[in-house]
């Protein structure tokens, strides 16, 4: 029966696989490339509830889609390999690279091995506040207090509200009604608002932070690896949209800096921190830009197309997470990119 059982497996897997490899064939089909998104690389740990907002997978799915893309003649380069390709014009080949947000520890001890063996380079996004154990990363201690609980009871702008979280569903909703809310409150309101549900259940942000995320000595043996780069992410992980322009100015020189002073190299890259639409815009490309660093890295999902031959700044990532393992990447995967690369090919290059 045992052995029925992984003949069973390895035929799932075996087709899962094949499905993953000619879908992803399909869907780069003469396209420019795509920068992969992840935040967390662990192994299946029975947790019920992972926040909608993170990308997460196996170390086996991250096999899989590492097999999957190479088995579609898609190159698989660093990010640096990423930025020249675009500046230059050089889309021969269709490309990929992968990035993982936040210094994760547990996503790097997991992710690492693979990407290792595979000969697969990283660049990892950090804010250096996490190096340091200030950090706090209030986002993933409201996702672990939604796990936990059956209901919670919350003031929002004043007015009690009861959120229901017994269903997967439920607590979605919940995670994106109380999140979608704190992006748009004080940076700090948010933060006090998070420790203060999370004393309701015992949890400490402070030492969840720096459980949860590298610190300095890991951070400097990681990228002893040259298959691995550090991407700068802030001093404290915040919207840099949300902040004057001096602070935000600060935001990004002071983590080049302290990076530089804690490694030894300098990045050559920035993930806006929460990456959407409304954390960054014009006034925070042009800092990027000016401070001499080579893209500005977004969580807007999206392929690359001709509009970002000429802006590097505002780089879209598509996340890569378990629905790898069944449907491939998201159905949108570089859809558009064929137009794309025809209309570089005619010469139409994007202003």
């Amino acid at each position: 029966m045992m052995a029925s059982r992984g003949g069973v497996l390895d035929r799932t897997v075996g087709a899962l696989a094949a499905g993953a490899r000619a879908r992803t064939a399909g869907m780069l089909a003469g396209g420019l490339g795509a920068i992969l998104q992840v935040d967390y690389v662990r192994p299946d740990d029975g947790r019920t509830f992972v926040a909608p907002t993170h990308a997460a997978l196996t170390p086996r799915q991250l096999k899989l889609a590492i097999d999957a893309i190479r088995a579609a003649d898609i190159d698989i380069i660093s990010l640096d390999e990423a930025h020249w390709r675009l500046v230059e014009g050089d889309f021969e080949r269709r490309f990929v690279c992968f990035t993982l947000d936040c210094g994760y520890r547990d996503s790097i001890i997991h992710a690492y091995q693979v990407l290792r063996d595979n000969d697969v380079p990283l660049a990892v996004a950090f804010a250096t506040d996490f190096g340091s154990g200030a950090g706090e990363l209030w986002w993933v201690a409201l996702e672990r207090v939604i796990d936990e609980v059956a209901e919670l009871k919350v003031r929002i702008d004043g007015e009690l509200r009861g959120f229901i979280c017994d269903s997967l569903a439920q607590k979605r909703a919940t995670f994106f009604a109380i999140f979608n809310w704190l992006r748009t409150i004080e940076e700090e309101s948010a933060r006090r608002f998070v420790r203060e549900i999370c004393r309701g259940i015992g949890l400490d942000v402070a030492a969840l932070s720096q459980d949860a995320t590298m610190n300095w000595q890991e951070v400097r043996m990681l990228i002893g690896d040259p298959l691995m780069s550090l991407v700068a992410q802030g001093v404290r992980h915040v919207a840099l949209a949300s902040l004057p322009q001096a602070q935000a100015e600060f935001e990004i020189g002071e983590a080049l800096a302290r990076i530089e002073t804690a490694t030894g190299v300098r990045p050559r890259h920035f993930a806006y921190p929460f990456g959407d639409a409304t954390s960054f815009g014009p006034r925070d490309q042009r800092l990027v830009r000016e401070m001499g660093l080579k893209t500005g890295l977004t969580r807007i999902a999206a392929p690359l197309g001709p509009e970002h031959v000429g802006n590097v700044f505002a780089l879209p990532r598509l996340p890569l997470d378990k629905r790898f393992a069944n449907e491939s990447f998201a159905a949108t995967f570089l859809a558009t990119a064929g137009h794309a690369v025809r209309r570089l090919a005619s010469g139409g290059r994007a202003a």
